[in-house]
């Protein structure tokens, strides 16, 4: 017994130290769980000892994770209610990124499809031979399942003190995903075989998306890689910055500014959104390309740094300039549309 609430616990503490939002995961994949048995005809008996256990094996992982880390939650005060709104509403616009013409009407079929085997399923919860206490637990279950399934797409996000919005927020939506595809397969098994084939199709949507998304992030780590050795080019080989011993460093992102992939951002929005990786100049990458002398300062630069006097680089991601023996090397924020011209 210790063994299977130990070993799950420290794997629950291994991947809450990785991400947070792994924890929407598990409890996503305890809903499916349940599903499965009440789909097996399990009596609410069974079902609740195994809750019990995957809660055990939650609070085990949670006691261990709070020994090495901290989960600041959101303070409780009267702005909590409308701030929790606010997020719910910006998550529903970034879900709505993943449905385009396509895959809306992807996900209408699979819908469609799901929906008769969970009809049935809860259907079927009535005609059981047991009691009526027996019936409405069962039958509470398969009501509830929906419900906790779609508030783990952003799970525990919502109560963190510290909310970004980013894609890692909605790692919960691979838990009804699963789900989805768990209801289609077995009623497809039911009915017939060749309903099954339906899994197909989102299957291959996510590899082309993976794909799509592999190709953006090459073309970003292209236009990152000729920012930096452009910044190091004129580091190098500039007179005016070869006796400056300190520079600031005023790193901003790219805003994922990629004319090369406007046509993918086009198609699929969603791309954009995920791209959480963002390809810069920093100290750090101009010492790999054999920029290492002087002193290299991340602070942004003062204001009489930058009213000093004119850049001596001015180039279209950065400019340079120099104020007693300090050199400031600032990266502009890109504001013109990153539309790809095509000239054949």
């Amino acid at each position: 017994m210790v063994r299977k609430l130990a070993i799950p616990g420290l794997m629950i503490a291994c991947a809450l130290a990785s991400s947070t939002t792994s924890l929407n995961v598990f409890l996503g994949l305890c809903c499916v769980e349940c599903m499965r048995a009440l789909i097996q005809q399990r009596i609410p008996g069974f079902i609740g000892r195994l809750l019990m256990i995957r809660l055990t094996q939650l609070l085990c992982g949670l006691c261990l994770y709070a020994t090495v880390g901290a989960y600041d939650l959101l303070t409780m005060d009267s702005h909590w209610l409308a701030e929790i709104i606010r997020r719910l509403a910006l998550l529903h616009q970034n879900v709505g990124f993943l449905f385009n013409t396509g895959t809306t009407w992807l996900a209408i079929a699979l819908l469609l499809v799901a929906l008769p085997g969970y009809v049935s399923h809860v259907l079927n919860a009535f005609r059981r031979p047991n009691g009526v206490a027996r019936k409405a637990v069962a039958v509470l279950f398969y009501l509830s399942l929906p419900v906790a399934l779609l508030l783990l797409i952003p799970g525990t996000a919502l109560l963190a003190n510290d909310f970004a919005g980013r894609a890692g927020t909605l790692t919960g939506f691979s838990t009804l995903l699963i789900a989805l595809f768990f209801l289609i397969n077995t009623h497809a098994w039911k009915q017939h075989d060749a309903v099954r084939l339906v899994l197909i199709l989102p299957v291959v949507c996510m590899l082309s998306f993976s794909y799509a998304y592999a190709r953006v992030l090459i073309l970003q780590k292209e236009l990152g890689t000729y920012v930096l050795f452009s910044l190091a080019y004129d580091i190098d080989t500039l007179p005016d910055l070869q006796n400056i011993d300190t520079f600031h460093f005023d790193s901003q992102p790219l805003q994922n500014w990629l004319p090369a992939a406007s046509g993918t951002f086009e198609k699929l929005p969603a791309i954009k959104y995920i791209m959480n990786v963002d390809e810069r100049a920093t100290p750090a990458r101009l010492q790999r390309v054999g920029i290492t002398r002087g002193e290299w300062l991340t602070s942004p630069c003062t204001a009489q740094d930058l009213t000093s006097s004119a850049p001596i680089v001015d180039r279209t991601f950065y400019s340079i300039k120099v104020h007693q023996q300090t050199g400031c090397i600032v990266m502009k924020k890109i504001t013109t549309p990153d539309t790809y011209i095509w000239e054949p």
